[in-house]
Order: C-alpha cells, then sequence, then structure tokens
C-alpha cells in the first residue's frame, strides 16, 4: 500500500500547484478588471453629459485592431488612477463613428482634452506618458 501512495505523491503535488496556481491568476485577473473599470465607455447617448458634467476630462479614441492604440491603453490607465481628477473616457470609433466627423479624427489614438466642458487640446498618435502629463499640465495652468 505504501508503495502505491508514493507513486502517486508526484501527481497529487503537481495537482495541488496548479489549483494553486489558478486561484492566483484568478484573483489577478479580477484585479485588473477593477482597474479598467474607471476609463468609461461613451458612446452618442453619454458622450456629451460626460463632457459637460467633468471639469477635466480626456476622451481616448481608439479602434480594437490598432496596435498603437493598444499600447496607449495601459498608460490611460495609470494615468486614470494616478489623477483621480481627471475623468477619462473612451470611444471606439469602429462602433461610434459620428464622432469622427463631429471632432475631425483623422488618426489614431486620438486624445481629445476638455476642461470646464470646452474642448482644450487634441494629441495624436502614440505618445509617452511623460508628454500626456505634461499636456495635462498645459490645460491645467491655462484657466
Amino acid at each position: 500500500m505504501k508503495i502505491f501512495i508514493w507513486k502517486k505523491f508526484p501527481i497529487i503535488i503537481i495537482f495541488l500547484f496548479l489549483i494553486i496556481m489558478m486561484d492566483y491568476w484568478f484573483q489577478n485577473m479580477q484585479g485588473e478588471e477593477d482597474k479598467y473599470r474607471e476609463i468609461i465607455e461613451l458612446n452618442a447617448d453619454n458622450f456629451d453629459d460626460f463632457v459637460l458634467n467633468t471639469d477635466f476630462a480626456i476622451i481616448y479614441f481608439y479602434t480594437n485592431d490598432c496596435i498603437y492604440c493598444q499600447k496607449l491603453f495601459p498608460t490611460i490607465v495609470e494615468i486614470s488612477q494616478e489623477r483621480p481628477d481627471i475623468t477619462i473616457g473612451k470611444v471606439n470609433i469602429e462602433e461610434e463613428r459620428e464622432f469622427m466627423n463631429r471632432y475631425n479624427i483623422v488618426g489614431i489614438p486620438t486624445l481629445l482634452f476638455f476642461k470646464n466642458s470646452k474642448y482644450m487640446d487634441r494629441i495624436v498618435g502614440f505618445i509617452i506618458k511623460t508628454k500626456i502629463l505634461n499636456k495635462i499640465k498645459e490645460i491645467s495652468n491655462n484657466i
């Protein structure tokens, strides 16, 4: 009987290891989802209210297929966590094409900056976090 248990011991250890790793992975995945909830998905129905009801807003225009958009999104998430005074929304222009004409979106990713419901500036293309923060600082200093 002792030999039988020892033969299955490595299998039991591997099984327990996999259970522990899956639990760890699921806990981390839940944390990742919570981070993205701070960025509001905008559409034609809620866009105007979003801009009107925020002191400082950044709107992130993207598509799911854009590699530069995918690379910029973690930076946007970081900024939303570091700067709770800034409200960030995102618009998928494949689904909300009317915004392309309304805000003259000619390239993606595009960031539009609004302060006190007024359009202030934009950044088109992939850009590093420092430059986005500098743009925020520049707009914040303009009254």
